[in-house]
């Protein structure tokens, strides 16, 4: 076993080195290709240096992936084997076990469907069984079609899109009697649905398609794929993969090829779109025209899918603006290659706090809808750039606060803001762009009216920020310019100006909570203050009868979401909101509970996953547990500074069960500069006709003051099956004083 684990690790090395190696000569390439620099430029000396800056960030971050990842993959190894130890136990600092009854959907195809119509997606994974519907982000009629032969492993999902199902990607899970599934990005189109055949892996064998169509497929691993359709001479098309954008491992590369097999279009990463390809094309010649596609590191698998738009429709990059204010009535236009025909659209924003983001679809008469994009919701007013302001001089007039929209249209673009501040006002500037799909790399630089430079921002920041007191009542001129001095239609951004006030974030570690009936279910947060020193409470808006709570302390930046279901309550599985409130001298803040850590892993672990699922939170109510639990500590208020606690956990069995209960405590991962809730691990058993444990806790001496978040679990197996439960009980409050 010992040999074939080094042998696998070898392996896994090779790949590591290799990887690197391609993702750092590819990385190269384009800064390369895009950087540009000029010498009549009146900043030269800036420019020369943010370009070793970027440069030496990538030869560092090539050097050091490698060894990133040895220590990460190592890390996780050890984690593996500790866990075999004891069944379930929490490492201090990780996230405890997800619900073993849960389902888990390994893969599933085809990633999307044609609206108005059927499509069949069949789903492979574990726990299957007992499958009730479905948990979407948009309206959908389901029905679970359990495989013959492995029902708990294999079912198909018949989904019925409605004719005005809104475009775009969305959120999918399978619902059974004990939980609900991992997140599935689904895309709804308007394309009809084409299968890709799969044995199409040569230039003579490729399948036929017509135009317009959308091609679902899975790439394999050193394979290509090839697709021929046949042009008018002077007719225009477009090509574009959902790949990464969807969640797919997929980095595709196109190439198109005339009936002389002489290539005319390429396309590996186009600009904005994550990763994924698009090719717009105008045929030279009429005829039969044939279209390559493959990973372009010929890589592959059972999450390498693909779909694969083709028409004439419209290509957006971002939506312009990228964001528009809560509750108001905007006109959104957008940004992008291919827009001719294109209006804007007007779009009501709704005020509801819990909303991040929507979909806006660009539309042209006579031609299929292109691909949406994001438009974001913020809480200022949002203002569009005005040409000409290419100068300090010419400079645009902005409010404080608000927010402005510009794009990189013509080379060497650079844009100026001018805007006034009081004596001490404290201003915090930040560029967005990549959130929102745009490829625009920002750099800031803050100057008075004679050109002083007073703050720029970091080129090695995310997003690009400027922070800044004014000394004295003054006009302020913001320069905004691309890193790299692109230019195109796409090249759009935000930049938001506010004077620096407390608030915070909320994130919710899981994007899932089950609850069985009867017993409760447990979230796991994190906070992040941001100027903030106040107590937050989470507001739970839940379907009946589904009850919950949190309430952070004003020390505490971790905390826990418990919420209960009756006994009588049927299984099944909804959307929930949660929202962040907080009060200040000045008034309430409310932010929603987001989950980016999630919805990352849900989309192949991208930096930006789509902002509109970012509150797509799912709770389940499940079928009663064979067994459940109650704890009672050995104390209410917990003196900061006193290491040790103590907890009797009580088992309340039902008919037929009398198996061993594991228990263990868990708590959330700590923030950072916080110690961890738990020193140490802690684990009990309740053996068979037992009824009872006790669990010696071993706590840091500095926790915060608030509530304990901690929560004790119960594993054990019935009847084939591995269940995990939740104790009742309400953990004791850390006090500063004895």
């Amino acid at each position: 076993m010992l040999k074939s684990f080094l042998s696998a690790l070898t392996r896994w090395k090779k790949r590591c080195r290799r990887d690197d190696h391609s993702l750092t000569s590819a990385l190269s390439q384009r800064e390369n290709g895009r950087a540009r620099c000029s010498a009549e430029r009146e900043n030269w000396p800036v420019v020369l240096l943010r370009k070793k800056e970027s440069h030496l960030a990538l030869h560092q971050s090539g050097s050091c992936l490698f060894q990133r990842r040895l220590a990460v993959g190592l890390a996780v190894i050890v984690a593996m084997l500790i866990g075999l130890q004891v069944v379930g136990q929490q490492k201090p600092g990780t996230l405890p076990p997800a619900n073993p009854q849960s389902p888990i959907v390994a893969s599933y195809f085809p990633p999307g469907g044609q609206r108005g119509k059927e499509v069949e997606v069949t789903l492979q994974g574990r726990e299957f069984t007992d499958a009730l519907g479905v948990w979407a982000t948009f309206p959908v009629q389901a029905k679970v079609v359990p495989d013959a032969k492995e029902p708990a492993s294999r079912c198909v999902l018949r989904l019925t899109l409605p004719q005005d199902a809104p475009l775009g990607v969305h959120g999918l899970r399978l619902v059974t009697r004990r939980g609900v599934s991992n997140l599935m990005p689904f895309c709804v189109d308007d394309l009809p649905e084409v299968l890709a055949s799969g044995n199409n892996r040569s230039a003579e064998q490729a399948q036929k398609i017509p135009v317009p169509c959308v091609v679902s497929g899975r790439v394999d691993a050193e394979a290509s794929y090839y697709f021929r359709f046949s042009l008018q001479s002077g007719q225009r098309i477009c090509l574009e993969v959902l790949a990464q954008r969807m969640g797919s491992a997929l980095d595709s590369l196109l190439v198109l090829q005339d009936a002389s097999g002489r290539q005319v279009a390429f396309s590996d990463d186009a600009p904005g779109l994550h990763r994924d390809a698009r090719i717009i094309y105008v045929a030279k010649e009429s005829g039969e025209y044939t279209l390559q596609l493959r990973d372009v590191r010929y890589q592959g698998g059972g999450n390498y899918t693909y779909r694969l738009r083709v028409g004439d429709f419209p290509c957006a990059t971002t939506a312009y603006p990228l964001a528009v204010k809560r509750g108001s009535q905007a006109q959104v236009s957008f940004a992008g290659p291919l827009l001719d025909g294109v209006s804007a659209i007007s779009m009501t924003a709704p005020a509801d706090p819990a909303t991040v983001a929507m979909l806006a679809t660009p539309q042209r008469s006579g031609s299929p809808p292109g691909w949406p994009v994001i438009v974001g919701l913020s809480d200022l007013d949002e203002t569009i750039e005005q040409e000409p302001n290419d100068a300090p001089e010419k400079a645009q007039r902005l409010p404080v606060p608000g927010a402005v929209h510009g794009r990189f249209d013509k080379p060497a673009d650079r844009d100026f803001y001018r805007f006034a501040v009081k004596k001490g006002q404290r201003l915090v500037v930040e560029g967005q762009s990549w959130e929102y799909g745009s490829p625009s790399a920002l750099y800031l630089v803050l100057r008075d009216t004679q050109g002083k430079q007073l703050a720029n921002s970091n080129p090695m920041q995310d997003p690009p920020r400027i922070e800044y007191t004014a000394p004295a009542d003054s006009e302020l001129i913001l320069l905004v310019e691309h890193l790299h001095y692109a230019s195109g239609p796409e090249e759009t951004y935000r930049i938001a100006i506010q004077l620096a006030e407390p608030t915070f974030r909320v994130e919710a570690l899981q994007d899932r909570v089950d609850i069985p009936a009867g017993g409760v279910g447990v979230g796991f947060l994190r906070l992040s203050r941001l100027g903030f020193g106040g107590p937050v409470r989470i507001q739970v808006s839940a379907p009946q009868p589904i009850q919950g709570e949190a309430v952070l302390s004003d020390e505490q930046n971790v905390g826990l979401l418990l919420l209960s279901a009756p006994a009588n309550a049927q299984p099944g599985a909804w959307p929930i909101k949660l929202l962040a409130i907080g009060k200040t001298e000045s008034g309430e803040i409310t932010v929603p509970v987001t989950i980016p850590e999630p919805l990352s892993a849900a989309f192949n672990n991208a930096p930006f996953p789509p902002r509109h699922l970012l509150t797509a939170h799912a709770v389940s109510i499940t079928e009663p547990t064979p067994f459940r639990l109650e704890v009672k500590y050995n104390t209410e208020k917990l003196p900061r500074g006193q290491t040790g606690l103590e907890a009797v956990v009580r088992v309340e069995r039902q008919a037929g069960f009398e198996d061993e209960v594991q228990v263990f405590a868990v708590a959330p991962p700590p923030a950072p500069n916080q110690p961890v809730v738990l020193a140490a691990p802690a684990s009990s058993k309740i053996a068979r006709g037992q009824q009872e444990t006790k669990l010696s806790l071993k706590l840091p001496n500095n926790l915060p003051t608030g509530r304990l978040p901690l929560a004790i679990v119960g594993q054990a197996k019935h009847a084939g099956r591995s269940y995990q439960v939740y104790a009742r009980g309400t953990p004791p409050v850390v006090s500063a004083g004895k």
